[in-house]
């Protein structure tokens, strides 16, 4: 479910969409989401001071505090 509105957040934020590429995978009690977009998309993702992806780590974390689990988040170009 995380990884899916994950997928739909950052598809909707940036112009190149087929470059999207969303992987996850658990470790322990962790669940990392690692983000690949194009280079040119990475400002987007990022936001002015950093202000979009910090607003969907905080909606993922809100979302993963109900299920008790820890996400992490990582985008990469």
């Amino acid at each position: 479910m995380i990884k899916k509105l994950i997928t739909h957040i950052v598809k909707s934020i940036v112009v190149e969409q087929d470059k999207v590429r969303v992987e996850d995978q658990t470790n322990g009690a962790t669940y990392v989401v690692h983000i690949w977009v194009a280079q040119d998309d990475m400002k987007r993702i990022i936001g002015k001071e950093g202000r979009v992806i910090k607003a969907i780590r905080a909606l993922i974390n809100s979302l993963s505090s109900a299920q008790q689990i820890d996400v992490v988040l990582d985008s990469q170009a």
